[in-house]
């Protein structure tokens, strides 16, 4: 016999998972009528109406063989107690008996209508008793319910198939037998599947087959058991009835031996569950570390790649375990060249002055315990270039303290030196400056006093011999004074009295006239669309002269000189021959000679003044045009290659909208104004009639 509780188990394992009243409620409130879907109150409904109407409609009203209706009764609420729990999720119990035998007992002895009333009292009993859980009331009604519809269904199977004669014969007792075993387990299992299948709104079949099938062998021997003590008592034998009891507890131990190895089952498969959910769960933790480990060295080589200092680890042993991009681009070395190799064969550093090899960073760390190195060297790369570089080394530690290699980043500082050598060429220049300017200015005091005195002994002298003399030093001392201007220019520049200026006209006619009656021509490539450009016509006319004798010194023998002008933008702020170049819009004016050039080493002193590699040159040319152009805000460039000739670059910064015109005076007419001023002490000078010094 089987009885029912309202239960929603998706499977015998899972159950629990399935119903979430079921943890959250009392138990009143999980197995209470209420928590029934409206199919299943309504099929439990029809099943109990049904149940109580066969029991008011068959009811026996008569007990002819009282004595044994009672030892089956008995007999039937003592096997109700031989029951096992169904491995299914319930609160209260869904319980399996052997009390079936009792009732199929009852059928053949005494008829479907007396069975029925035994089966009923059985389905209480089992349903009252030894539970683990009191059985709410409308479970235990339809239990009865059911009851007395499998009987009463078996009871006309078993009529159908034994005919009807009082005694059947033994030819049709085991087909009347089997079939009604067959009806009442289906009947029976197939009542209560149909409620679980509509608590849980599953498929009735797989409720069955799931859950009810299993027991169908040891229902049969109960039933055949139970069958055939009816027959023997049938046949004037009760106590060899007795007998048939074995079979009956057999076959209620079996259930327990099977219901007992599908809970360890159960049981192994929640374990395996778990232990699947833990390993599952360990591997997720594995992943989302190995996750995260990949996102920090992700992290880690993108902080080293955008690192721009040179980055290499070494073990203890000097061997490169790490480079990052800079490193690369520095040493020459790439990742999968440079792992696993010396680091005195990837980072070659060399003293600048002696040009030894420096001690090995990671000997000094490892072995002489020293804290960290920091010096200034230069950086062989694999292709044998150089850079200056500043280089860094300290000792990697773990978490213990313990020394585990060395990490050595380095930088380029090429770029540094350049711009602090720049610098200081500008202080220089300054300097040099200063003191040019100081001696022109006091100078050019003398001269005027020199020259003034000229002209006054010329009004004195009487033969032409003298005047001659005096026309001499006279022009010497002119060509003097243009000395003291053009070092005067170059410290102080001149205030620009700048205008709006087309370039291409004064480029092409200043060129063309210093070069005019000499060996050299000048070539032409001016843009059509060149910028126009603020400045001072006059200084701006001195710069191309300038260029253009430079140009023409060079080339002894002749030749042409190439003059270029272009538009141009400079996009980064940077230094060139200790000149602010600033970002923006420049006319480029290059003047290319094809003379000897110019060696490496004296490139960078071509603007000094009084530096010169031509021997007819005086060394100040380049000198006021680059203090022009420093004036005007714009920069200067060379490259000379010795036998191919020299390129003079210089950049004017274009004109804003209307360049406004400078109000201050003309520079040679300040300089003049300020040499006469100074004068503090003038030279006597001899007074012709008619003139008086002041």
């Amino acid at each position: 016999m089987l009885t029912w509780l309202l239960l929603r188990p998706v499977s015998i394992m899972h159950a629990l998972a399935e119903v979430g009243w079921f943890r959250r409620r009392s138990l009143s409130d999980r197995t209470g009528w209420n928590v029934l879907p409206r199919a299943a109150q309504a099929y439990v409904a029809v099943v109990t109406v049904a149940g109580l109407v066969l029991v008011t409609r068959f009811f026996p009203t008569s007990y002819p063989r009282l004595s044994l209706f009672a030892a089956l009764v008995i007999f039937s609420c003592v096997t109700s107690l031989w029951k096992v729990t169904l491995p299914l999720a319930l609160s209260s119990g869904s319980t399996l008996s052997v009390s079936y035998a009792a009732d199929l007992m009852a059928l053949i002895l005494l008829g479907p209508h007396h069975a029925m009333v035994v089966a009923v009292i059985g389905a209480w009993t089992q349903c009252a008793f030894r539970s683990k859980e009191p059985y709410p009331w409308y479970r235990t009604v339809f239990s009865m319910g059911a009851e007395a519809i499998t009987v009463q269904l078996t009871g006309v199977v078993y009529g159908l198939l034994a005919g009807t004669e009082a005694i059947v014969p033994i030819a049709m007792l085991p087909k009347a037998v089997v079939g009604a075993i067959a009806t009442y387990f289906g009947v029976n299992t197939g009542l209560v599947a149909v409620a679980i299948a509509l608590s849980t709104r599953r498929r009735p079949w797989n409720v069955w087959h799931e859950n009810f099938l299993w027991s169908a062998p040891s229902f049969m021997v109960a039933g055949a058991a139970g069958a055939a003590a009816a027959l023997v008592i049938d046949r004037g034998n009760p106590w060899l009835a007795t007998l048939m009891l074995a079979p009956v507890y057999l076959s209620y131990r079996s259930y327990h031996v099977f219901v007992g190895r599908i809970e360890d089952q159960r049981r192994h498969v929640e374990e395996t569950e778990q232990l699947h959910s833990e390993t599952i769960e360990a591997l997720l933790q594995t992943r989302r570390a190995e996750q995260a480990l990949a996102e920090e060295k992700e992290r880690l080589a993108v902080t080293l790649r955008s690192i721009g200092d040179g980055v290499i680890a070494t073990d203890l042993d000097g061997v490169v375990l790490l480079i990052n991009q800079a490193a690369e681009t520095l040493t020459g070395w790439t990742v999968g060249e440079a792992l696993g190799q010396p680091l005195d064969s990837v980072f070659r550093n060399v003293d600048p002055e002696t040009r030894q090899p420096c001690d090995d960073s990671v000997e000094l760390l490892t072995r002489n315990g020293r804290a960290g190195v920091h010096r200034s060297c230069v950086l062989v790369a694999r292709d044998s270039s150089e850079c200056w570089i500043e280089e860094t080394a300290a000792p990697l530690r773990a978490a213990d303290s313990r020394t585990i290699g060395v990490v050595v980043v380095f930088r380029d500082i090429t770029d540094a030196l350049k711009v602090q050598e720049e610098r200081a060429k500008a202080g220089k220049i300054a300097s040099l400056g200063l003191l040019a300017g100081g001696i022109a200015q006091d100078f050019n005091t003398i001269l005027m006093a020199i020259i003034g005195n000229l002209g006054r002994a010329r009004l004195l002298a009487t033969d032409a011999s003298t005047r001659r003399a005096i026309d001499d030093a006279e022009r010497a001392s002119l060509r003097a004074r243009q000395l003291t201007w053009q070092l005067l220019t170059f410290s102080r520049g001149g205030v620009p009295h700048k205008r709006t200026l087309a370039a291409s006209r004064l480029l092409k006619e200043s060129a063309s006239l210093t070069v005019r009656g000499s060996n050299v021509i000048c070539e032409f490539d001016l843009a059509p669309d060149l910028w126009e450009i603020s400045a001072d016509e006059e200084q701006f006319v001195q710069v191309v002269s300038n260029l253009v004798i430079n140009a023409q010194q060079s080339m002894p023998h002749g030749g042409s000189i190439d003059v270029r002008a272009e538009n141009v933008v400079e996009a980064g702020d940077r230094w060139e021959h200790a000149l602010h170049v600033q970002p923006g819009r420049y006319i480029r004016i290059s003047v290319t000679d094809h003379g000897v050039g110019i060696p490496e080493q004296h490139l960078g002193r071509i603007f000094d003044p009084y530096f010169s590699t031509k021997e007819k040159g005086s060394g100040l040319g380049l000198a006021t045009a680059y203090s022009i152009i420093k004036n005007h805000g714009g920069y200067v460039s060379v490259s000379s290659k010795p036998g191919h000739g020299t390129t003079l670059t210089v950049n004017l910064p274009v004109t804003k909208e209307d360049a406004e015109i400078a109000s201050d005076p003309p520079v040679s007419d300040s300089v003049k104004r300020l040499a006469l001023q100074e004068f503090q002490e003038p030279m006597s000078m001899i007074e012709p009639p008619g003139w008086r010094v002041h």
